[in-house]
Order: C-alpha cells, then sequence, then structure tokens
C-alpha cells in the first residue's frame, strides 16, 4: 500500500502510482462537482480539474475561473486561468545591513504553460463534429479566410 507523503526508495508501481494519484484527484474533482453550478463538458470539466488540483479546493472555490462559470461568462472564464501563473519565491534583500528573506509572487513560465494549456482544453469542443468545424474554422482564420457557423466561406 502507497502512502502519501512517504518515501520509496525502491519505487512503485504503476498500480500503486495510479492509486495514489486517484487519491489526491479525488479533492479536486469534488471541489469542481461542488463549486460549478453550470452544466460543463467533459474537456471543461478536464481542465477545471487540472486547476483545482493545482491551486488546491479552497482557492479553486474562490477563484475568478468558478465564479466567471457560474456567472454564464465562459469566454472570461477562460482568460482568467491566466490569473494563476504565479507562485511564491523567497527573495533575499538587506534592510539596513541585515539580511532579510521576504516571500514574494512571481510569474512562473511552467505555470504560464500549464494555464495557457488549460485554457486551451476548456476551449475544446468535445465532441469530433464540434471539434472539426472548430479546427476548419482555426485553420481558415490562419489563412485570413472567414467561415460561417454553417461552414461556407464568406
Amino acid at each position: 500500500m502507497c502512502i502519501r507523503d512517504r518515501s520509496y526508495p525502491a519505487g512503485i508501481t504503476r498500480l500503486q502510482a495510479d492509486a495514489l494519484f486517484n487519491n489526491d484527484i479525488k479533492k479536486s474533482v469534488n471541489s469542481v462537482r461542488k463549486n460549478i453550478k453550470m452544466p460543463i463538458n467533459q474537456n471543461q470539466a478536464d481542465a477545471l480539474i487540472s486547476l483545482a488540483q493545482s491551486l488546491g479546493s479552497t482557492t479553486f472555490a474562490n477563484s475568478t475561473v468558478a465564479k466567471a462559470i457560474n456567472q454564464k461568462d465562459f469566454p472570461k472564464a477562460t482568460t482568467e486561468f491566466m490569473r494563476y501563473n504565479r507562485a511564491p519565491t523567497t527573495v533575499a534583500s538587506f534592510e539596513n545591513g541585515v539580511l532579510v528573506k521576504k516571500t514574494k509572487t512571481a510569474i512562473k513560465p511552467g505555470l504560464t504553460k500549464r494555464r495557457s494549456a488549460e485554457a486551451k482544453l476548456f476551449c475544446t469542443p468535445a465532441t469530433p463534429t464540434l471539434r472539426s468545424t472548430v479546427n476548419k474554422a482555426t485553420a481558415n482564420r490562419k489563412v485570413g479566410r472567414t467561415t460561417s457557423y454553417r461552414g461556407r466561406e464568406n
């Protein structure tokens, strides 16, 4: 049996790793279920569970992402993911000749990349038909064409 916060010098099996992961992720899944009042698709749920896992249940519950979704403002929710790309960093400085360590938040490139991936997943339609439509529209935008919602070029 694997226990969280315990050292495993010999490593663990895939089955044990899955058990640890499933135990850890339950809190995040429950936080999304409890705090998101609007219907969401599987991709949106996955992105929110990832965010909740990173932020913790309490911070996720009070996040601007969750608030925007519950206000039916999905576009705003998508941009709000990027608010959570900071992490505490200890900064040493001298004050009156004494070395003082202070904790400040700093933008972390890894968190920026993760939030961007979560926001992209949040915006990805969950069905193949919608995904195909979005991909076609995105491809057309890249070359300067526009497509109506019915797939015809304008």
